[in-house]
């Protein structure tokens, strides 16, 4: 009986590891639930304020708990906050009180207490205010002036800080004037002074090919007028369709 019984415990130990019940060896458990999306902020954007909101979504658990850290390049603990949410959409403030020179940063989602692994990550850079630009300031930074593109629609990426209402409008403009495709974006910039990424998508309904400008700017806030933020000189030599 006592060897039937052992041979009983081995099995139910070896089915317990193979179901994710396991270890690394250093007693900690590696299997977590859910699935963590940083949405906010995504990779490349700069942080001048003195906390950031990381915000995104969680789903496979009814309700989730995990931690937000900010890492440093030598891998210490800036600053952390645990987020406690139900399935959807999640958002965290976090104090950084970091006053140094730019650094770089892993913003990442982890499991909450002893469970290791990590759900997802981005890299920003860390600032503070004194160092930011003054004013509303932006740049295109896809395509570059003089690249040939074309097709059904063109990708422009860009960065951006200061936007009056958060909102941006790009536009591919012939030599002439006339606007051949325009999109306006409202960015994701909780303080409005971080310089965050954006992407916009330009599709074409017209067989136009040749030079064209693509431009990125703003209404002011004072009296509605255009302010530019970048402008970039292309060729489209390939149609839509």
């Amino acid at each position: 009986m006592k060897r039937t019984a052992t041979i009983s415990l081995i099995i139910t130990i070896v089915f317990l590891a193979a179901c994710g019940g396991g270890s690394d060896g250093s007693g900690r458990s590696t299997s977590f639930n859910g699935e963590v999306d940083i949405v906010y902020p995504s990779n490349g954007t700069v942080i001048y304020a003195e906390a950031i909101t990381v915000s995104g979504t969680m789903f496979g658990a009814d309700q989730q708990t995990f931690t937000v850290e900010l890492i440093d390049p030598d891998d210490a603990v800036i600053a952390s906050a645990d987020v406690q949410t139900q399935e959807g959409d999640w958002r965290v403030e976090i104090a950084h009180n970091y006053t140094g020179d730019p650094s770089e940063v892993t913003v990442r989602a982890v499991p909450s207490g002893e469970v290791e692994g990590e759900y997802d990550s981005a890299t920003i850079l860390l600032s503070n205010a004194s160092l930011r630009p003054e004013g509303t300031f932006g740049t295109i930074t896809a395509p570059l002036e003089g690249d040939v593109v074309g097709g059904d629609s063109i990708l422009i990426e860009g960065t951006a800080s200061g936007l009056f209402e958060n909102t941006l409008i790009v536009e591919m403009v012939l030599p002439e004037g006339a606007v051949l495709a325009e999109q306006v974006l409202t960015v994701n910039n909780p303080y409005f002074i971080d310089e965050v990424p954006w992407q916009a998508e330009l599709a074409f309904a017209d067989d136009y090919t040749g030079p064209a400008s693509i431009r990125a700017y703003y209404t002011s806030a004072d009296d509605g007028s255009e302010i530019d933020l970048d402008q970039v000189g292309v060729m489209i030599e390939v149609a839509a369709g």
